[in-house]
This record gives structure tokens, C-alpha cells and sequence, in this order.
């Protein structure tokens, strides 16, 4: 069936969490840099487009990888693994077996070291990259893990209060604590896009997938008498 994206402006006075954490000030910490995907940088590229190292996974890469402070390159592959490579040099430092591929999700990365990333075993994993060790495999592990009903494609963004919102294939948003709780979630529809914030208006902006046939033009809710 042929299907069509619908925009859906979403309106919502966001939990506030307690141990918050704001998006990094990093390089590139997340899908197009910022809340509002502006995918602007003011640092310059290469000057000259010369291969310097290539790092081979077991599946296709399909999603955008993201850069710290310390230069390492996050990014997620559909072999299922999620992994931390040196942009220096393309070493792997460490690397996570999910449950399913990681398909189109982008990693986003806090001001605190933690990465979060999507699958679609349905989880969103949390990984305090300063707790890990590379030298040492046992801390090869997630922080925690929220499931959702459903394969996770979009790429999560952070809210200052330090939320972290991201979209399921289950139709539900969700708006997750730093610590791996929910703040709220809201049926919208199946998507892989990546939300967009105004933190100045408060608002959320993002696209779904309805049949074509739908009568479905708007979509307005009201969630503790704040407008969706």
C-alpha cells in the first residue's frame, strides 16, 4: 500500500528529570548535530577527500555516526552490533550486541558520556562511556535498557531537562529519564523519523507514516490540558 509521511507537531511541557544532562557539546553528538537536526557545524572538513582508515562490520551501516570530545566515532550496524571506534586511527575500543539490527538509528550522546542508542530488538540502551573500559571486556555493557513494542529506527534526541525522546515502530513517542524511566509516552503512528525540538516554544516536531487513504490531514490531542 502506498503510504505517505503526515507531520505532526507535537506540544508538551516535558517532565522534568531530576538527573538531567543536556546534550553534549561534542563534535557531532547526535543525527544532525543538535536538537532542531540543523546539521550545522562551524568546524571545517578535509580539504582533500583522501581514505584514511576504513573499519569493516558484519552487516550494512544505514545510520549517521556521531563524534566525541575524545575522538571516538559511535555508530550502530545491521549486525547487530553498536560500536566505539577510534576516529584517529579506526580501532575498535569497544563494541555491544544488541538484539537486533541497528537500522537508520543515530546514536545521541549527554553531556555526562552517556550514548544512547536504538535497535530493533525494540530497546533503547544507555552506555556510560566512562565506565568502560576497552582493555576490559566485562564493562562492555549497557547502563540500562528501556523496551519499547517495537523496532526503534528513529534517532533519539535530548531534551535540556535531560529526557531523552525517541519514536517506535509501536506508534508511541516516548519521553525516557537519564535514568531509564518513562516520563510519557503518545500514540502518534509507525515511524522512523527523528524528532526535532524547539526548546525555546516547547515544541516537538515530527513525521509518521498513515495510509494514503487516510482522512487523517491534522492530528491534535490533549494530554493534562497542553495541546498535541
Amino acid at each position: 500500500m502506498l503510504k505517505r509521511v503526515l507531520f505532526v507537531l507535537l506540544l508538551q511541557i516535558l517532565c522534568v528529570d531530576n538527573l538531567s544532562a543536556q546534550l553534549a557539546d561534542a563534535p557531532w553528538p547526535k543525527f544532525h548535530k543538535d536538537e532542531k537536526n540543523s546539521g550545522f557545524t562551524s568546524n571545517f572538513g578535509t580539504q582533500v577527500g583522501k581514505l584514511k582508515w576504513k573499519f569493516v562490520t558484519g552487516g550494512p551501516v544505514t545510520s549517521s555516526p556521531i563524534i566525541d570530545n575524545n575522538g571516538i566515532v559511535y555508530f550502530g550496524s545491521a549486525d547487530n552490533y553498536f560500536y566505539a571506534v577510534s576516529a584517529e586511527t579506526g580501532a575498535v575500543q569497544w563494541s555491544y550486541l544488541t538484539g537486533g539490527a541497528i537500522e537508520l538509528c543515530s546514536p545521541a550522546l549527554d553531556e555526562n558520556g552517556v550514548v544512547y542508542i536504538g535497535s530493533n530488538d525494540g530497546y533503547l540502551y544507555a552506555f556510560d562511556t566512562k565506565t568502560i573500559n576497552p582493555k576490559n571486556k566485562t564493562t562492555w555493557k549497557e547502563k540500562w535498557k528501556f523496551k519499547t513494542n517495537g523496532a526503534i529506527s528513529s534517532s533519539p534526541t535530548i531534551h535540556p531537562n535531560g529526557s531523552i525522546i525517541i519514536a517506535s515502530n509501536d506508534g508511541y513517542i516516548y519521553s525516557i529519564s537519564s535514568s531509564g524511566a518513562l516520563n510519557w509516552k503518545q500514540y502518534v503512528g509507525a515511524t522512523w523519523c527523528s524528532p526535532a525540538l524547539d526548546v525555546m516554544k516547547n515544541q516537538l516536531y515530527i513525521g509518521v507514516w498513515e495510509p494514503q487513504d487516510s482522512p487523517i490531514t491534522t492530528v491534535e490531542y490533549e494530554i493534562d490540558n497542553n495541546t498535541i
